[in-house]
């Protein structure tokens, strides 16, 4: 049975299928620990994200382990029957896909996404993440009527910090990716439970994994690698 997609392990799907491999079944993989400059970085983007819920009074956060799926999930419901303003880490389960939306607004005809970004501008990497969530609330019944990036903003100047935050709408950008999300969604959760698949040289694959050695010769497999398939001598029992 595929594992569970999350936000993050799609994302990593889209960037390098053996970077979605390695999340699902060796968490723990030396290269996937964070070094110092990435460990600060996810501080700067907690520290972000709690900046960001000061912008959305009497919002209310959905603080449960990340892995109690169903509670956070059933929470999200009740407050949402309950009319909250907005709510934190707003959760939802299809197609075998979890995410939790950093702000989910209810607004006229539906609801608003706010994805949010501890980088000073709205990137391409970020829609991917955004599609993959409009795409798993419109399957579990909530309508998105409009999507934007909230990221830094690069004229504020401390101690003043009431611009700290720009916003970037990609609601027709989100759409449009999102309708593609199905065959994208099926391709990684079947890479999730296949053999370690190889990123060829060239795809976009980042160092941490393309580091692991593979052998020179030996019986070619059909493996699925970035996205596309192509063929690569069998894993010795040493590499990932």
């Amino acid at each position: 049975m595929p594992h569970r997609l999350s936000k993050s392990r799609y994302t990593a799907g889209v960037q390098c299928h053996k970077l979605l491999w390695w999340k699902v079944h060796e968490p723990l993989a030396v290269e996937l620990q964070p070094d110092k400059v990435l460990e600060d970085r996810f501080d700067q983007g907690r520290q972000v994200g709690a900046l960001a819920r000061d912008r959305f009074p009497g919002g209310v956060l959905i603080d449960l382990p990340h892995k109690a799926v169903n509670e956070r999930v059933k929470l999200t419901r009740k407050l949402i029957d309950d009319g909250a303003p907005a709510i934190f880490e707003a959760s939802f389960l299809a197609d075998n896909t979890f995410v939790a939306v950093d702000v989910l607004t209810p607004q006229e005809g539906g609801y608003h996404l706010t994805e949010v970004k501890s980088s000073s501008s709205q990137k391409e990497e970020h829609l991917p993440d955004a599609a993959v969530q409009v795409h798993v609330l419109s399957r579990s019944g909530i309508h998105i009527t409009g999507v934007d990036v909230m990221h830094l903003n690069k004229e504020c100047h401390f101690p003043d910090l009431s611009n700290l935050f720009e916003r970037t709408d990609v609601t027709q950008r989100c759409s449009r990716s999102s309708a593609k999300l199905a065959g994208k969604s099926t391709r990684s959760s079947r890479c999730s439970t296949a053999r370690c698949p190889m990123c060829r040289s060239g795809g976009s694959a980042t160092s941490r994994t393309s580091a692991r050695s593979w052998p020179a010769a030996g019986p070619k497999i059909p493996i699925t690698s970035c996205g596309s398939t192509t063929s690569a001598p069998r894993r010795a029992a040493t590499s990932c």
